[in-house]
């Protein structure tokens, strides 16, 4: 079909004005869309990794000296990326939260680390750039995205922490979470505390 501009301007200057509009809709719903796909993909990074400045309670410190820390310890936690389902060992994909908590009501203590590792032990991701502060029964959280199996079936955390003074140890939770049509699949795992090679050779020294 071909464009007649003639045709066009031959048309009363209400039906005009009634395109003209529609046209200066269409652009703005367009414009619209792409400012909100774009604000979208500036905050995919905050979601994923979320920051500690973003909490009230957290805040990125600069590092300390070993030696001002009095205790601390490593914290293994459990995570599954997918499980097996149905006789046929089907996977399951889930997303995953990071969960670390300060449970001491009075003191602060630093997250010096927290590493996700895949079904083999290789590191998939670093999320800490810095120390992290938590303030009294602060807390703060990391996330793996559902469609996110590079950790495998049996992935794991490996979170490190440390005080400058005896404080209640932090409780470390992964809570996993899937949804396929009808299904849901939810639970969680809790940290344990494991052998810190760098506080045990601090003690050995002492």
């Amino acid at each position: 079909m071909k464009f007649n501009s003639s045709r066009l301007m031959n048309l009363h200057p209400h039906y005009f004005d009634i395109i003209i509009s529609r046209f200066a809709k269409g652009i703005a719903a367009t414009v619209l869309l792409v400012s909100i796909a774009a604000c979208e993909r500036r905050r995919s990074p905050e979601i994923d990794s979320p920051r500690a400045k973003n909490r009230g309670a957290a805040a990125e410190v600069a590092s300390i000296a070993d030696g001002k820390f009095v205790t601390g310890r490593t914290i293994y936690v459990p995570a599954y990326s997918s499980i097996y389902v149905s006789d046929r060992a089907a996977h399951f994909n889930l997303a995953i939260t990071l969960s670390v908590r300060n449970a001491d009501p009075e003191r602060s203590i630093r997250i010096i680390d927290a590493r996700y590792f895949d079904h083999d032990g290789k590191l998939v991701h670093d999320y800490i750039d810095k120390p992290i502060r938590l303030g009294p029964l602060g807390s703060i959280e990391y996330f793996v995205k559902e469609n996110d199996t590079s950790g495998g079936v049996s992935a794991s955390f490996l979170v490190d922490w440390a005080a400058e003074s005896e404080t209640i140890p932090p409780v470390v939770e992964a809570v996993m979470i899937g949804t396929k049509g009808t299904q849901t699949v939810s639970f969680t795992t809790s940290g344990r505390p494991i052998p810190n090679r760098r506080n045990e050779s601090r003690e050995s020294t002492r």
